[in-house]
């Protein structure tokens, strides 16, 4: 069992355990997190349903969009978090959508 000090001082502690006994973390996942989780577990749900002894298989290939998506972000995110890039990549207008005003 994992063991976790309880900061009596830290006025936060409450919301502490909370995140802990919840999400087994320090912190409550982001809101892209929770829903990441919960398409995942629409498309376990969905292939449990359709076949028991195949599953895992029809999970694999219908989950493959999600691993696909984050993978995505994981490629971006050392782009779009570093300064210099990122600043570079905005005063480019790479990826940028032109607006028209009527």
């Amino acid at each position: 069992m994992a063991r976790y000090n309880l900061d009596l001082d830290n006025m936060g502690y409450a919301s502490d355990v909370l995140s802990y006994f919840l999400w087994g973390q320090e912190r409550q996942p982001s809101a892209e997190g929770i829903s990441y989780a919960m398409l995942s577990g629409s498309e376990l749900g969905k292939a449990l349903l359709e076949d028991k002894e195949n599953f895992l298989e029809l999970y694999e290939r219908n989950a493959k969009y999600l691993k696909k998506n984050i993978d995505s972000k994981m490629r971006k995110y050392p782009i779009m978090y570093n300064q210099t890039i990122r600043k570079m990549v905005f005063k480019l207008g790479v990826g940028a959508i032109e607006v028209k005003r009527s």
